[in-house]
């Protein structure tokens, strides 16, 4: 008799009991909320990828001043120099989002800011070499930083070290002004999160991608976790 009384009690408590949620590192892959998620590129994806690169560009202080100042006065003691300075960094702009992108078809990223690291990562070595050479190749800084060297040290060891320090310092200069904004534009122009996704952080309403086949049913299943009908 109390075994089958037990029997019956534990049935019971078996029905009654809560559902078991998985741990919280574990991913169910049927509480979209709860799901590691995954960037996409936003679309059309040529067109945004354009607009962050001239975006990105553009809006580069040294980029913007060069430029201005070659419009009002193109002749300079370095023809070549200023001209390659806008070069690098359209160029080093067009290196960081092909890498980014690659990186994003073999592994998505998981959030904008691995897209910010990733492509200032990529600039900041692209761009300072590509900066580094040209400062060698023109041997401008030399004009810039021969008066603050005082003269009677052109013979010693420190020079070239001091030389070297502020090569160095420019082109850390150059980086973080040339593209600290640029991977900041980047990672929102050029990516969005998935609908379901900000749906379920109640930046979108879920009316608004009802249209959407690919996130009707998550959204659905948001709306249930959430206890709306």
């Amino acid at each position: 008799m109390s075994t089958k009384w037990l029997r019956w009690l534990a049935a019971r408590l078996a029905v009654c009991a809560p559902p078991r949620r998985r741990p919280a590192g574990g991913q169910d892959s049927r509480d979209p909320a709860r799901m590691s998620f995954a960037l996409r590129w936003r679309s059309p994806w040529q067109g945004w990828q354009g607009v962050s690169w001239l975006a990105s560009t553009l809006l580069a202080p040294p980029f913007f001043v060069i430029g201005v100042l070659l419009l009002i006065n193109a002749h300079s003691d370095c023809p070549y120099f200023w001209p390659s300075t806008m070069a690098v960094i359209a160029l080093t702009n067009i290196l960081a989002i092909v890498d980014v992108n690659q990186r994003h078809h073999r592994r998505p990223f998981a959030s904008r800011l691995h897209v910010g690291l990733r492509y200032f990562g990529v600039s900041l070595l692209a761009g300072g070499a590509s900066f580094l050479m040209l400062v060698w190749g023109t041997g401008i800084l030399q004009d810039v930083i021969g008066p603050l060297i005082p003269a009677g040290s052109a013979t010693h060891a420190p020079l070239p070290l001091s030389t070297a320090q502020w090569t160095i310092a420019a082109a850390v200069a150059f980086c973080v002004l040339s593209f600290t904004h640029a991977c900041v534009l980047h990672a929102w122009l050029a990516f969005e999160a998935p609908t379901w996704y900000r749906i379920s952080r109640g930046t979108m309403p879920p009316a608004d991608a009802s249209d959407d086949p690919d996130t009707a049913d998550a959204a659905l299943q948001i709306r249930r976790g959430r206890g709306r009908p």
